[in-house]
């Protein structure tokens, strides 16, 4: 997985709480479930990001 500069014709997109998320439609399967969250910490902001299927390590 990596980032991307550009949005291809075929990338899927989805506008959640003003925010858009593009991905590859190859990865639907596993979008399903997938949660994005924000927080603040006393060491600055991050994104958390969980799947209810994904393996804990």
């Amino acid at each position: 997985m990596a980032l991307e500069e550009s949005i291809e014709e075929t990338d899927k997109q989805v506008m959640i709480d003003g925010i858009r998320f593009v991905y590859d439609p190859g990865l639907s399967a596993y979008m399903d479930g997938l949660e994005i969250d924000h927080k603040k910490t006393m060491f600055g902001d991050r994104f958390s990001i969980s799947h209810p299927g994904a393996a804990n390590c």
